[in-house]
């Protein structure tokens, strides 16, 4: 009862007996627990409230600035207009830097209404290539998909965003010119497997590329290192699992619950 938070009707035995003192001990430690928990989700919503409150500060001198810099690059031509260039792609990464921190924020106070149902991957994947066109045109990079009719049970916009996040740093490796995505049905699970087909990560690194802020020779070095701490956090809310390898490129293995599962039964590898 206590580890299912259940302390409105926690037992209390009367007596003297070694049950009934054992109660009174438990009875003190959840007060004690209930207590920490609260101070711990109001501490959490707190830090969320602040970086949501300082983004949205920042939110708005940017949107000037992007309004500034549009004009500036219909004025300037040559050298100029290269630099005005290079000031708008630093401003779009200050700007993807604060989306991620809101995204960690809403995260870490556990605050996201996940709103889960059968989603065909294929709509998922079609929503990512159209986000990532542009990325996958630049570094001349394809996707090969199978398993396109089969169903995920997720929330489409947050597991799209964990699936986006992986396939960002895939696509910028700039070592291969496909990336293979396979969706595939187990017993219990599905199975998504991200192949990449580059140079894979280092064996060190490893152990440490779900960290937030990490940073490898492997990820790309536009990003600020939270993109696959985001990507595992919201598998994980999924009651999933993701891992990493080497199978002659980098592969990312995600499992997923084919329906909707308690989090003490995450499903993991095989």
């Amino acid at each position: 009862m206590i580890i299912e938070e259940k302390a409105e009707t926690f037992p209390l035995i009367d007596g003297e007996s070694y049950i009934a003192v054992l109660s009174s001990h438990l009875h003190i430690l959840n007060i004690r627990m209930q207590g920490m928990l609260e101070r711990l989700h109001h501490e959490q919503n707190q830090l969320k409230n602040y970086i949501e409150n300082i983004s949205h500060q920042i939110k708005t001198p940017l949107t000037a600035m992007f309004l500034k810099e549009d004009l500036l690059l219909e004025m300037t031509q040559g050298k100029q207009h290269r630099i005005v260039e290079q000031i708008v792609f630093q401003t779009q990464r200050i700007q993807d830097c604060i989306e991620s921190l809101l995204q960690l924020a809403q995260l870490d106070s556990h605050s996201i209404e996940y709103h889960k149902k059968d989603y065909l991957f294929s709509e998922i994947i079609d929503s990512i290539q159209e986000q990532l066109y542009p990325l996958m045109e630049d570094n001349d990079v394809h996707l090969k998909i199978q398993g396109e009719n089969q169903m995920i049970y997720c929330d489409f916009q947050w597991m799209k965003e964990a699936i986006e996040n992986i396939l960002k740093n895939c696509i910028e490796q700039k070592s291969h010119s496909s990336i293979d995505i396979t969706c595939l049905e187990k017993s219990s699970y599905m199975k998504i497997i991200i192949h990449d087909h580059g140079d894979g990560f280092i064996e060190e690194d490893i152990p440490h590329l779900f960290e937030r802020f990490y940073r490898s020779e492997y990820q790309s070095h536009q990003g600020i290192g939270i993109g696959l701490s985001i990507s595992q956090e919201i598998i994980q809310d999924h009651h999933g699992s993701i891992h990493i390898y080497n199978d002659q490129g980098a592969v990312f293995e995600i499992l997923l619950p084919q329906k909707e599962t308690k989090n003490k039964y995450t499903v993991t590898i095989e």
